[in-house]
């Protein structure tokens, strides 16, 4: 499964990535906390098995940084979908 990352900085820049790991979004996103120099990223970062449970019932996930930056994370290609529950 592979995760489609789009980031929307408050400069209005935009950015996406496609990863092949929950792990690497997790580093990318850490990486977005450092640089929009955010304090205590370990207390907002969602973790790579918070993600994998979300997914299991969710096609996508959206957080608004504090401030004003955010992201949109979603499986890629969009229409495979990750087990889920039943």
């Amino acid at each position: 499964m592979q995760y489609l990352l789009f980031i929307n900085y408050f400069s209005g820049l935009k950015h996406n990535s496609i990863y092949n790991h929950l792990n690497e979004v997790v580093e990318s996103i850490s990486q977005l906390y450092e640089e929009e120099n955010l304090d205590s990223p370990s207390e907002y970062i969602i973790t790579e098995q918070t993600f994998a449970e979300h997914f299991r019932v969710h096609d996508d996930f959206e957080e608004t940084l504090p401030n004003g930056t955010w992201y949109h994370l979603q499986c890629f290609p969009v229409f495979e979908k990750p087990d889920r529950k039943k």
